[in-house]
């Protein structure tokens, strides 16, 4: 379920966190822990209902565990490629190579895409999902790790169910609890503390 996807998908900031610490040796607050782990709480509230109830498929938390470690790892990588080339440059080119990777796919799996006929009303959405998805939101996302630090940025990916159900609230009209208020207000707590640089506990990788 979209729920359970967004739970999974909220634990990279941990993953990236604990990868950081011992790939990169960079050091961690016990205070940045806790606000990741504040943060995730706060995603769980925001997702699960009253009942707390919770279906998965195995095979559906595989994927998602998959997905978890291709952001990590592709994180790291964007995280070195800023030390050689320019932002504008990275954006660029990843955005023409996953075009070529997910154009056969597209094909693939929705072949009348061919049979529609094209209406100027496509073209806002996908304008909206060329400009503001991949190349503003990814442009903010790629100077956030150049400034602030991989694990840092990451966790503001936790702000994103936030949004969502503020969107759906004036947009869809759906209806805000008290439980995805507190919810909300837990993830920005954590967040908070995710990103104070002060503690007198420093986690740091012993050689």
């Amino acid at each position: 379920s979209s729920g359970i996807a967004a739970i999974i998908i909220s634990t990279i900031p941990l993953a990236v966190t604990i990868a950081n610490f011992f790939y990169l040796k960079e050091k961690i607050t016990y205070l940045n822990l806790v606000g990741i782990f504040i943060s995730f709480a706060g995603i769980t509230m925001i997702i699960i209902d009253k009942s707390f109830t919770v279906y998965a498929s195995y095979l559906g938390v595989l994927f998602l565990t998959g997905a978890v470690v291709s952001a990590t790892i592709s994180g790291f990588i964007l995280k070195k490629l800023t030390n050689y080339y320019s932002i504008p440059t990275i954006i660029s080119y990843q955005n023409i190579f996953s075009s070529f990777l997910f154009v056969p796919f597209f094909i693939y799996y929705y072949p009348q895409i061919i049979n529609i006929n094209f209406s100027f009303s496509y073209l806002f959405p996908l304008l909206s999902l060329a400009i503001l998805a991949s190349i503003v939101a990814f442009t903010f996302y790629t100077y956030g790790i150049t400034k602030i630090g991989l694990t840092k940025t990451m966790v503001f990916t936790n702000l994103i169910p936030i949004f969502t159900t503020i969107i759906a609230y004036f947009y869809f009209k759906e209806i805000i609890t008290i439980q995805k208020i507190f919810g909300i207000f837990i993830v920005i707590t954590g967040l908070f503390l995710s990103q104070q640089k002060k503690s007198e506990f420093f986690l740091s990788k012993k050689s």
